[in-house]
């Protein structure tokens, strides 16, 4: 990327040169410098045609500049064009690759422990088939001590780009390593979700207790996952979807023996 952006910066700043002194020498100098982001653009499908066109500019417009500054400056619109669009996309994909690498981009799921029932979970309005709480619906606030949660996987649409990342790694091999450490919890106690943006319209929940036995677990509209009574390490792996994109998260309970 270096090699790429340097010339063309340097393009950049010789054309501007060029124009201010009226000299066609550095103009000629920019465009063969325009060269590398030329062929980089002709590879990529949207600027196939183009990318070519823009140092030709820069020629033409090192034709007119002694005779008018103002065609000169007419022929090098379009490449000061692409280049800041470029120079943007670039910022913000950087700055989104930043945000996701620090979870601030995207879906996120925390988990709480709450109490043992006493009876039924609290009941609330499930809304239409599929989608959970009604939109606009207050999310409930946590109840009880948070489960260490970690992202595993997302996918994730913004207004400029598509974000995403994660890893292959299996729900039980990130525990089994201790990249997600188990949180204590009482037998038949549950775990409620909590995400972010509120309640995606597909949710799935998969609970290891020994390798290879994989339980699918429902979950019903208010978002609470019972956990067993029988004591030991328990993996969750929670799969949600949004209409922006999609998530995957891991944690691990550990339920106390009698």
């Amino acid at each position: 990327m270096v090699l790429l952006w340097a010339p063309t910066l340097g393009s950049l700043l010789l054309t501007l040169v060029g124009l201010v002194e009226r000299r066609p020498f550095w103009l000629y100098t920019a465009a063969l410098l325009f060269v590398p982001m030329a062929w980089y653009l002709s590879l990529t499908p949207r600027f196939r045609y183009i990318g070519w066109i823009l140092p030709l500019c820069q020629v033409a417009a090192a034709s007119q500049v002694r005779r008018s500054r103002s065609v000169a400056v007419l022929l090098l619109t379009p490449v000061a064009g692409v280049t800041a669009w470029l120079g943007v996309l670039v910022g913000l994909s950087h700055a989104g690759a930043a945000a996701a690498a620090s979870d601030d981009l995207g879906p996120r799921l925390r988990v709480t422990v709450e109490a043992p029932a006493g009876g039924a979970a609290p009941a609330e309005n499930p809304g239409p088939a599929g989608s959970g709480r009604p939109e606009g619906a207050k999310r409930p606030e946590p109840t009880g001590n948070e489960v260490k949660v970690v992202r595993r996987a997302f996918s994730w649409t913004t207004p400029f780009f598509g974000h995403g990342g994660g890893t292959s790694e299996g729900a039980l091999a990130m525990v089994q390593r201790g990249a997600v450490p188990p949180v204590e919890v009482a037998a038949n106690a549950r775990l409620r979700l909590l995400f972010e943006p509120p309640r995606p319209y597909e949710v799935r929940v998969r609970r290891w207790h020994r390798p290879g036995d994989g339980l699918v677990v429902l979950v019903p509209a208010h978002d609470l996952i019972p956990v067993p009574a029988e004591a030991g390490l328990y993996v969750f792996e929670v799969a949600a979807r949004w209409p922006r994109g999609d998530g995957s998260w891991v944690f691990a309970v550990r339920v106390r023996g009698e």
